[in-house]
């Protein structure tokens, strides 16, 4: 019922002219709240508003995502930490998203699910790099590589060299 409700208000928000994830995320809270009058009915999402130099990132309760990029021979990891509460718990909605400058030299930003960054924010870079390179390499994630069982979803997004011209 959750899966459906939320994607009900997706697919309502399709028809405007621009989707604004502060208002839409607050939709999701107020719905999940009345459905889970009797039992709790919870979510964690994150969202990207994307444009050509930045990437702005809303979570509510989600994992962080991170944006791989390469300058030289020495690759560079950041973290970029939406924060904000999960869904369908408490009637206040406390949302802080965080908005990443794209490098010039262009990067993937990763994105995935507990069932693939299991440690949270205290994922480590080489494994957060293990399972980019053996995810690029067999053009699936490796599924031995997720040590829990829970959904595994892995977003991966390349962004080619960002260098703007001079006015």
């Amino acid at each position: 019922m959750i899966v459906h409700a939320i994607q009900s208000l997706w697919a309502r928000s399709l028809s405007e002219d621009y989707l604004d994830p502060d208002i839409w995320l607050r939709e999701v809270n107020d719905t999940l709240l009345r459905l889970g009058e009797r039992e709790a009915h919870s979510a964690t999402i994150g969202m990207f508003v994307i444009t050509p130099q930045q990437v702005t990132y809303w979570s509510a309760g989600h994992l962080p995502a991170w944006f791989v990029s390469q300058a030289d021979k020495e690759r560079h990891i950041d973290a970029i930490l939406g924060r904000g509460n999960m869904l369908g718990i408490k009637s206040k909605l406390t949302l802080h998203c965080k908005t990443y400058t794209l490098p010039e030299v262009g990067g993937i930003l990763i994105f995935g699910s507990d069932g693939v960054f299991d440690r949270g924010t205290r994922n480590r870079r080489r494994d957060i790099f293990n399972i980019l390179d053996t995810t690029l390499k067999n053009n699936a994630l490796p599924l031995e590589l997720c040590t829990v069982e829970d959904d595994r979803t892995l977003v991966l997004v390349e962004f080619k060299n960002t260098l703007r011209k001079a006015a």
